[in-house]
């Protein structure tokens, strides 16, 4: 089980908040389950894959997925143990380059969050805890802290980086640093200065991503820290309420929808119907096979759709728990992403495949494999303005999957 955490440790990691479409990103789209707006997608794809608008090789190492605001494309790479942020335009022109400083050099090298954009502020995690802030337009950065030196972080692996992927609301910054006296910190998104810290339940982080949610009048961030699921006020960082589930530093999102939470635990996958107040969620389901750790599941409907613990891909029911159907998985880790319908299912090994929902079960209506690098395929893709943007290794590299822009190339 050990060596299986330290392998899923890859999954990059990198809100349920309102802000534009066109000027805001962060981690698996605008309410951080894996869904991206847009319509118009190819529903089939052509052998071979999608068009490859544009590459770009010389990222370096690292697992950040893509930040896609303003027409930019942003994310991060680790040259000679230097971090660096890059800016593109939607064309693959580089428009800047900004060093950060020295990063994480271990078994799963470089930086593992994702960029979270907002308007002209852009924010960042590295994988040896420093966070930015920077400037989107200029790639200046504006403030830093130190998140293991200031808040006295800890990392929560060993021989992997540190991952934080940030949380934004109002004028807020949320971060989890996973000390024991400063476990969760709101900063002042404009200066890094501190609003509230919260000591959570002083347990070090659980390596999972935390989410943003508002539940009958109430805005929660729910975090997952080694052994408990907890509910913060966004206000002051208060603790409203915490549920058990388990030791364990698992790689994995926690998913917000309609009044209930999903998780993972060492060996199942849950879910929790929240309840009002400070009164504690009570267990809907738990489910043995459904386990999507690393690549995380997506909505579409009432079914979810993701990894079981073997080379299984299920279609789940969300109320019930129960597996719909199930086909084989191209591999034994598989990310899952949605858009106009559709799911974007893409292995650790590199292959993609197009399913569509149908009502026993997916169907398979496209494949390819992303070409060339050395390491696992773990950064998690985006979908944005009818592109496919997949960061893999030392590349970036972006699809046309617009039905739209493929007739303007092809009139």
């Amino acid at each position: 089980m050990k060596s299986q955490l330290i392998i899923m440790l890859l999954a990059l990691l990198s809100t349920g908040t309102s802000f534009s479409q066109s000027d805001f990103s962060q981690w698996r789209g605008p309410n951080r389950d894996g869904t991206y707006p847009g319509a118009n997608l190819l529903q089939t794809w052509p052998s071979g894959g999608p068009q490859l608008l544009w590459k770009f090789d010389g990222l370096g190492v690292g697992y950040a997925s893509a930040a896609v605001a303003n027409e930019r494309v942003i994310t991060v790479g680790t040259l000679d143990s230097i971090s660096y942020l890059f800016c593109f335009d939607m064309m693959g022109v580089q428009l800047w380059k900004t060093r950060l400083s020295r990063d994480f050099m271990g078994v799963y090298a470089g930086t593992y969050s994702t960029p979270v954009i907002r308007g002209d502020q852009g924010f960042i995690t590295t994988g040896l805890g420093m966070l930015y802030c920077f400037n989107t337009a200029k790639g200046n950065v504006v403030w830093s802290r130190d998140l293991i030196k200031e808040f006295d972080g800890i990392n929560p692996l060993e021989k992997g980086g540190y991952l934080d992927n940030l949380v934004v609301d109002g004028n807020l910054l949320i971060c989890a640093p996973g000390g024991a006296a400063r476990n969760i910190v709101a900063l002042d998104q404009a200066t890094g200065t501190v609003v509230w810290e919260s000591k959570g339940t002083s347990e070090v982080s659980g390596y999972g991503t935390p989410t943003l949610a508002d539940h009958k009048g109430r805005k929660y961030y729910f975090y997952q820290d080694e052994t408990s699921i907890i509910a913060l006020n966004i206000a002051d960082g208060s603790v409203v309420w915490t549920h058990p589930r388990g030791w364990g530093t698992y790689v994995g999102s926690l998913f917000f929808h309609d009044g209930y939470l999903f998780y993972l635990t060492e060996m199942s996958s849950v879910l929790l119907k929240l309840a009002d107040g400070s009164n504690p969620p009570q267990v809907a389901w738990t489910q043995s096979d459904f386990f999507p750790l690393q690549g995380d599941p997506v909505l579409i409907g009432n079914r979810m759709y993701g990894k079981s613990k073997g080379k299984k891909y299920l279609t789940v029911d969300w109320a019930t728990g129960q597996t719909i159907a199930s086909i084989p998985a191209t591999a034994m880790v598989v990310t899952s992403v949605a858009g106009d319908g559709l799911i974007y299912a893409y292995d650790i090994d590199g292959n993609f495949s197009l399913l569509k929902p149908v009502e026993s079960g997916v169907e398979t209506v496209g494949s390819f494999k992303i070409p060339g690098g050395t390491k696992y395929h773990c950064s998690h893709p985006v979908i944005s303005n009818g592109k496919l943007i997949v960061r893999h290794d030392n590349s970036l590299f972006v699809y046309t999957i617009s039905t739209t822009d493929i007739k303007i190339a092809g009139k």
